[in-house]
């Protein structure tokens, strides 16, 4: 595992497979990794875990509110908080919903391996992990999920 990527990566979807599936990648590829399936789970696990969320991964749809909201709000805790929004929707519709800006990008759905690290590298200003011979690779298949503190559904954890 590689423990260069430290950052903390807040991952929100309600799609309890892209949030796992995009979970399972950045956790193999060294990143801490916290998920949320709604607005308010996601307020929550972001203020138990203080300090450690460098990276928002948001779908632009999301049960509660929306993923610009959701920017809103968790930026005025954390003004530099860099966001990666996923969506299904095409890239006028986000751009028009999200107001990207020069810490935010957007990621179409369904997302490769490839494109979700890149856009997360680009964000982070990081060192490419994955090399382009690895693109299409499994993601790791052994996973633990371990309920934090705060009652969310906890940290991603990789062996």
């Amino acid at each position: 595992l590689a423990e260069k990527n430290r950052a903390g990566i807040l991952v929100v979807e309600d799609e309890e497979f892209v949030r796992d599936a995009a979970s399972e990648i950045l956790g193999s590829s060294g990143y801490r990794v916290f998920k949320a399936r709604s607005f308010e789970d996601a307020v929550k696990t972001f203020h138990c875990n203080s300090g450690q969320v460098k990276l928002l991964v948001a779908d632009i749809v999301i049960p509660g509110r929306n993923g610009r909201e959701l920017v809103k709000v968790l930026r005025e805790y954390s003004p530099g908080l860099k966001v990666l929004y996923i969506s299904g929707y095409s890239e006028n519709v986000v751009t028009r919903q999200a107001e990207l800006d020069d810490n935010s990008h957007y990621v179409a759905k369904p997302f490769s391996l490839r494109s979700l690290l890149e856009a997360i590298e680009t964000l982070l200003d990081c060192e490419m992990i994955v090399s382009s011979e690895k693109e299409d690779t499994k993601i790791a298949t052994r996973r633990i999920s371990a309920p934090d503190q705060c009652g969310g559904e906890g940290q991603a954890r990789f062996q």
